[in-house]
């Protein structure tokens, strides 16, 4: 169904009208709903390069001037787009893979933007609270169970002061960052580029670039390291007597 999309798409690139038409059916027959009310709430769909495929996808958008953009390439799958309040802005940028989860937002003035080729088996992104954001990077490999939100959607109050004291607080994933299953991302912390958070850990404070993190609360095991998407076997006593012999 993709490729007959792309290709129909090709040959009325330049009628908006039947461009238009041809989306609409192609998400109904993936079971993408959209569930939008308030005005002037955009949910911009880039079909400009390679059509998004968008599976059992539901936009549920209830307030004003909210914009959804989903580029290129992008595949979403079993998710929920949902948006309580205005201004909130949804970026997914080219060719991301989404398998499920929910992303949410509350209040007004949030973001969520995810970076060109990151997957995300399955994730809970919540933001709340005027003008905080998720920024995940490009290429990062998120696993499934993953938890990540910028507030805590009720109120601590100090008894001495008599003032709030957990107010949000953005999150921040760098490029090229893994992120095993189960894994919860508590606000306001800011992961590194080339990291890995290991399973089932609990983020509650930065961790720096090139570290692998784990346990509850999640702290650096090791730094001075990266990973790759390849699987590299480990060498065997006879490996090593092939090179000894050559």
């Amino acid at each position: 169904m993709k490729n007959v999309a792309r290709y129909i798409f090709r040959k009325v690139e330049h009628v908006v009208f039947l461009r238009e038409l041809i989306l609409v059916v192609y998400y109904f027959l993936n079971k993408t709903r959209k569930n939008i009310r308030g005005l002037s709430n955009i949910v911009r769909i880039d079909t400009s390069k390679v059509v998004p495929f968008l599976s059992n996808v539901i936009f549920d958008i209830n307030g004003n001037d909210n914009i959804v953009v989903i580029k290129s390439g992008t595949q979403i799958h079993n998710t929920k787009i949902s948006i309580r309040g205005s201004r909130h802005k949804l970026v997914i940028e080219e060719n991301c893979i989404i398998k499920g989860g929910c992303l949410w937002f509350d209040d007004y003035d949030c973001q969520i933007t995810i970076g060109n080729g990151t997957v995300i088996g399955e994730a809970e992104l919540g933001v709340t609270e005027p003008n905080s954001s998720i920024t995940i990077g490009q290429d990062c490999m998120m696993a499934y169970g993953i938890e990540m939100r910028t507030g805590d959607s009720h109120s601590i109050i100090d008894l001495a002061s008599n003032e709030r004291i957990n107010h949000a607080q953005s999150v921040t994933i760098g490029n090229h960052v893994w992120i095993g299953r189960h894994v919860q991302i508590l606000k306001g912390v800011s992961i590194g580029s080339n990291s890995i958070i290991g399973i089932r850990s609990v983020v509650t404070k930065d961790v720096s670039e090139n570290s692998i993190a784990v346990g509850v609360p999640a702290r650096v095991s090791k730094s001075g390291v990266t990973w790759i998407f390849e699987k590299i076997p480990r060498k065997t006593n006879q490996d090593v007597l092939k090179v000894v012999k050559v």
